[in-house]
């Protein structure tokens, strides 16, 4: 039996963002508990106008299945739900009633692809994106 190389690198990078996921999936949910506390957490998305019961659906989908991920149990059924998660968080974000705790800043705006110099830094961020 031949090992083919493109086919264990796909596999190893595969690997590397299952276990990379799951444990910012995982590192997310437990924050949520453990800092923010779990009544904590639903106050604050009542205050969003958002039902209560989401942010226990978000601590579990976060929780189970960043340790899913990273358990490699289910991979496919956990990472179709967890797509939701970023995409709710987006929405949310950029919604009107979150822009009171965005305060001043204008960098939520920026839109790719940034203007970056030749050794890496952003230049004009600033500029660009408090104009529009």
């Amino acid at each position: 039996m031949s090992i083919d190389p493109a086919n264990s690198k796909s596999d190893l990078a595969a690997f590397i963002l299952r276990i990379t996921s799951g444990a910012a999936f995982l590192a997310h949910g437990w924050l949520k508990v453990s800092v923010f506390t779990i009544p904590g957490t639903v106050g604050f998305f009542e205050s969003l106008g958002l039902p209560g019961f989401f942010a226990y659906l978000t601590i579990l989908a976060e929780l189970g299945g960043g340790l899913a991920l990273i358990l490699g149990v289910a991979v496919r059924a956990v990472s179709i739900p967890l797509i939701e998660v970023p995409r709710v968080y987006r929405r949310v974000f950029y919604s009107k009633p979150m822009r009171r705790y965005q305060g001043r800043s204008c960098l939520h705006r920026m839109r790719p692809p940034f203007p970056v110099a030749a050794d890496g830094r952003l230049r004009h961020v600033a500029a660009r994106c408090c104009t529009n």
